[in-house]
């Protein structure tokens, strides 16, 4: 824990980390949070199958009927514990936690061996073919068969609520923070060649950091730590490549040139050596990190940086996770109140004749106006995106980001005080006004306008998560307005919002094509996301899948049948097929984040589309009169209507199929989306387009290799897929109705 005489927070003079010049001062703490969900002494677990629907109900929640087996004995196993076994002991605010996926969040000995025990756990297996000698295989599916199937995935996935119990708390990684001499060596596969930072750390910093953790962490773990905390090598490495990393990024907001890691507080140091640790492809250096992560939040009454919150948000697992969403909010709070969100605290520098020490003063200057700018746009879409994927209010509005967008990315990147000063005075740079986020919002040719004097990639990556903050809104004011039988909202006015937000997300797609530069394949990945987020209700399709239970899929069923039939579904499965082929251009270190849940949500897509129109009594979108057969699941197409590629550019037969329903929507196959090429993957095979996404995530990676985030959204992916599998023969569909 802290110090007990911590300096005391004090809102009027905090300022938070942004770059190596800036300081910080303590935030406020969080608040307890204690939940526990226990079976009684003797309890007994009953289950009932529905064999109607296939699905299996067991003590009130509802799971495929697969599980079975599995879960009855869990679930025994569960009621057999007494309360003071499920009781968790007193300790950390956030210091329990229930969480328990198959990933590498604990480690032992073992870990020290390298013992590949990822590859034993069988986690990516391709899904076996179930059998039931007691069933028709020539059985339609009934209106049930796809509703709640994904129960137990979503249980057991990331994006699960939090269940706090007594084996994890904010100490339980502590252990993880000693590494074995095998690793910490030279010509170990943990360290980088790769050197971005000129200067490396010191002897006397690795000793800052080291004596930090050994005043937070418990006096049982120090004598591991002390015998193997990694060596300042090691510990310069992973600030390589934490930085290899964020210089390729879109967002990227420290500024490296002036990035002195022997000038950093040992709380920062420790914060970017766990940023560069949690990538890692070797399970006990991401374990390092996910130790250090908890030491630093652990320091956040006394330092605080933006770090922590990405590495909690994508760490895959729900109680980091939920911390992560938990302390967002006192950065932002402190940045709004500086008030850092608006223009009149970044005056353009005026260039002269300064040389020497006067223009390394403007250029420092500079840096740290551009380094706030860039924070509160990072935080803008870190809170973006948790926002889309934890389906959450945004704590940031769109409307109150009145500050510049950031300068073009050879003024962010210039190494020299000299090289600033060219590039600045070429670009004109002090007699420019910057539009910002409500200005680009208002009209966004101006993106096209200023191209040449702000990041155009960042600020359309910009512009993108503020559509799709406003996409959000009107989802909500959607969801109360109740179609026509609202008594104070008008359905034509939501019609109306719903039109005028597909015609902006086109604008923004034209106005891209006029670039000098193309949009990068992240901000295209993510504009499409944000159009299929327009035409679809993400809340419904998760809880049609499994995401709470039978009764509340049930309730949004009837939406999804109105959905299946509308234009609206196909102009969603077509901006997902285009998501999924955006991601194919991405590399596989790009998957740690946001990314990862993009390809989830634009597949999820795709599989409640699929799962819908199977459905018995669905009536199916192309035209009447048109049927096709299956085969073991291939259609054989038995008329003349196209096969309509949803992740190729749009052609008059995928226009046609989304104004009219015409044609049988599938994805082509080749490249990164399928290993069989020249073979359409339908949308009727929802399990094979569910092995699609999680090819994707995983990227040819070994399964110890892969991040605890793809790995938990790949079991989900595994496990709807595998509900979803057809269990019927050759049998004749009517397509269209």
């Amino acid at each position: 824990m802290p110090s007990e005489d911590a300096p005391a927070y004090n809102a009027s003079s905090y300022i938070p980390v942004a770059s190596p010049m800036i300081g910080g001062r303590p935030i406020l703490d969080i608040s307890s949070k204690i939940g526990v969900t226990n079976a009684s002494p003797g309890a007994t677990v009953s289950s009932t199958s529905d064999h109607d629907s296939g699905v299996l109900e067991l003590g009130g929640a509802f799971f495929p009927d697969f599980l079975a087996d599995d879960f009855v004995l869990s679930l025994h196993r569960s009621a057999d514990m007494t309360q003071n076994e499920m009781m968790p002991d007193s300790g950390n605010a956030y210091g329990i936690a229930g969480y328990n996926m198959q990933s590498d969040f604990d480690l032992d000995d073992v870990d020290f061996g390298f013992i590949q025990s990822f590859n034993e756990k069988e986690l990516f297996q391709a899904p076996r073919q179930e059998t039931d000698s007691a069933e028709d295989p020539n059985k339609e599916i009934d209106a049930d068969s796809g509703i709640a199937l994904g129960a137990e995935a979503y249980r057991k996935s990331s994006l699960a609520n939090w269940k706090p119990g007594r084996e994890e708390h904010g100490y339980a990684d502590h252990a993880n923070l000693s590494v074995p001499k095998s690793i910490d060596s030279p010509g170990s596969p943990a360290f980088s060649d790769y050197k971005v930072l000129s200067e490396p750390l010191s002897q006397s910093s690795r000793d800052l950091v080291f004596g930090m953790i050994l005043k937070s962490c418990r006096r049982a773990n120090r004598n591991r730590i002390m015998s193997s905390f990694p060596s300042t090598e090691m510990l310069d490495s992973l600030l390589q490549q934490f930085f290899e990393s964020h210089v390729s990024q879109i967002d990227t907001w420290i500024h490296v040139p002036t990035f002195e890691p022997n000038g950093q507080c040992s709380e920062l140091l420790a914060a970017v050596a766990a940023a560069g640790a949690v990538n890692s492809p070797i399970p006990p250096i991401r374990k390092l990190g996910y130790a250090l992560l908890e030491i630093v939040r652990l320091q956040l009454p006394v330092r605080t940086n933006a770090l922590i919150l990405d590495i909690g948000l994508w760490s895959g697992n729900p109680r980091k996770t939920e911390i992560a969403e938990a302390f967002g909010k006192p950065a932002i709070t402190m940045l709004r109140r500086t008030p850092k969100f608006k223009r009149t605290l970044y005056t353009p520098i005026t260039l002269k004749d300064e040389q020497g020490e006067a223009l390394e003063k403007k250029w420092r200057d500079w840096v740290e106006m551009e380094s706030f700018k860039r924070l509160v746009y990072h935080l803008f879409l870190h809170d973006a995106q948790a926002s889309l994927a934890l389906n959450i209010n945004p704590v940031i509005s769109y409307s109150e980001l009145e500050l510049p967008f950031p300068a073009i990315r050879q003024l962010w990147e210039a190494r020299t005080a000299t090289e600033w000063r060219d590039i600045y005075i070429s670009q004109a740079a002090s007699s420019t006004r910057l539009p910002s986020l409500s200005d680009a919002l208002q009209d966004m040719s101006q993106l096209t306008t200023f191209q040449h004097h702000i990041d155009l990639q960042l600020s359309s990556l910009i512009v993108s998560y503020g559509l799709s903050a406003l996409i959000s809104e009107y989802h909500r004011m959607r969801s109360i307005s109740g179609g026509n039988n609202s008594r104070h909202w008008q359905a034509l006015i939501i019609h109306s919002r719903h039109q005028e937000l597909y015609e902006a997300l086109q604008h923004l797609a034209v106005l891209s094509r006029e670039w000098h530069n193309p949009p990068a394949p992240l901000v295209v990945l993510v504009q499409e996301v944000t159009a299929m987020f327009l035409h679809m209700s993400l809340e419904d399709l998760q809880i049609f899948a499994g995401k709470e239970d039978k009764k509340a899929a049930r309730r949004v069923y009837h939406n999804a049948l109105e959905w299946i039939k509308s234009p609206d579904s196909r102009r969603a499965v077509y901006h997902a097929g285009q998501a999924l082929q955006a991601s194919t251009k991405l590399p596989a270190s790009a998957f740690g984040g946001f990314p990862a849940i993009a390809v989830y949500y634009a597949s999820l897509t795709l599989w409640s589309y699929g799962v819908i129109s199977r459905a018995k009594d669905t009536e199916r979108t192309n035209p009447p009169n048109q049927t096709y057969q299956y085969s073991n699941n291939n259609p054989i197409l038995s008329s003349t209507a196209p096969i309509v590629y949803l992740n190729e550019p749009k052609t008059i037969d995928v226009e046609s199929f989304i104004a009219f329903g015409r044609g049988i929507p599938a994805l082509k196959s080749g490249g990164n989306l399928h290993q069989d090429t020249n073979t359409p993957v339908f949308l009727d095979d929802p399990s094979t387009i569910m092995h699609i996404g999680h090819e994707l995530l995983r990227a040819n990676r070994q399964d110890d290799e892969t991040l605890p985030l793809v790995q938990s959204l790949c079991q989900l992916m595994h496990e709807l897929g595998k509900a979803a599998q057809a269990r019927r023969g050759t049998s004749s569909v009517v397509v269209g109705g």
